[in-house]
Order: structure tokens, then C-alpha cells, then sequence
């Protein structure tokens, strides 16, 4: 070193590898639904996953949703998993998907919030700039299937969690979560170049 400093750096956090297959009873009693096992894997996982949702949202008021969500990724994904070995990085992995989604979501509620009302708009109450924007927006949901677009619109727009979406429509969880992501990623697709609703996006 040039000032004869010795300097230490921090490596970066190396996963654990586990050899032969030490996670593969507790995976399968939690595919079979075993409470005991669902305990095991809360044990060794639960403080990994609370810290890193707080490393990467912060002091976040949502914390704890983002956290349960994780863990019903992990449930649902499970079938995924070709290697029990990996299984750490797997559950970070998905950890760090789950934030990823969040973040799009809120961005995409923040955008959605910051709409003008569009009852004003058809009164003539608002200038033609929102206008601009609502008949973007209602183009880019135009893209979307029915059932997407239907699960779009109670999520996003009118507030309702998924479980009452999936009331409403009368369709499973699964079925919801996957219109959503469909809706969600045509939406960042076309919505966010979008020349009117990016300038609405740096509000």
C-alpha cells in the first residue's frame, strides 16, 4: 500500500454449502406439511430472511408482510428446489425475488396513486396533460387479458389484498398470483416508457 497501511476488506458473504443432503428430511416433512418440520425451517431460516428484508427495505412499516410472503414463495416453490445441498442460497434467492417484486408493486401503486381522478377528468375538471395520462394508462391495461385486467384493477387500483381478489373472481390463490405477475410485468413493459407516465413516475 502506498501510506504502509495494512487494509483489510471485507469478503464478500459466502453461503453455506451444505455436503451430502442434511436439509432433505426437513424439505420433505414441510412439502407434507408437518408442523415440526415448518418449525425446523423457521428455526434455521427466520433470522436470515428478517435481516436481509431489513438490509435491503430498511426500517420498513410493511416488514413483517414482506417476510410471510417470503415464506409463502418458499412453500409454493418448493418443487423447484433440484438440490437440497443449495438450499441457503435458494432461500436468499428467493428472498431477494420477493423484494424485487414488492418494490415493482410499489412502484406501480405509486403510480396508480398519483392518477388523477378521472371522474374530474369526464366532467372536464382537469387539464388535457392528465388526460394524457389516464388514456395512457387505460391503453396499457388494454393490453392485458380480461382476467388479468380484472385482477390488475381490484389489486392495484381499488386496494383489495389477494385473498379478496381472489374472491371476487372466484379463483384460487395460484391462479391469482399468476395473472398478477402477468399483468404486473406487461405494465412495467409498456406503462413505464410510457413518455407521460415516466414524467409521472419522478413526481
Amino acid at each position: 500500500m502506498a501510506d504502509g497501511k495494512k487494509r483489510h476488506f471485507k469478503s464478500a458473504p459466502s453461503l453455506q454449502l451444505i455436503t451430502g443432503d442434511c436439509y432433505a428430511e426437513i424439505i420433505r416433512g414441510v412439502k407434507n406439511g408437518e408442523q415440526t418440520a415448518a418449525s425446523k425451517f423457521y428455526s434455521i431460516f427466520g433470522s436470515k430472511i428478517n435481516g436481509l428484508v431489513w438490509k435491503l427495505l430498511g426500517a420498513d412499516q410493511e416488514h413483517d408482510d414482506v417476510v410471510n410472503q417470503v415464506f409463502v414463495n418458499i412453500l409454493d416453490s418448493l418443487e423447484s428446489l433440484k438440490d437440497t445441498r443449495k438450499l441457503e442460497a435458494w432461500v436468499v434467492g428467493v428472498t431477494v425475488n420477493t423484494i424485487r417484486r414488492e418494490l415493482r408493486s410499489r412502484k406501480i401503486r405509486r403510480l396508480i396513486h398519483l392518477l388523477p381522478d378521472t371522474e374530474d377528468l369526464l366532467k372536464g375538471n382537469d387539464d388535457c396533460s392528465k388526460e394524457e395520462i389516464v388514456r395512457s394508462f387505460y391503453q396499457v391495461m388494454d393490453r392485458m387479458r380480461p382476467e388479468e385486467r380484472l385482477a390488475f384493477g381490484l389489486y392495484y387500483v381499488e386496494g383489495y389484498n389477494i385473498e379478496e381478489v381472489a374472491y371476487y373472481l372466484d379463483r384460487s390463490l395460484g391462479t391469482v398470483k399468476r395473472r398478477l405477475k402477468r399483468a404486473r410485468t406487461l405494465f412495467i413493459k409498456y406503462a413505464l416508457p410510457n413518455p407521460a407516465i415516466a414524467a409521472l413516475a419522478e413526481k
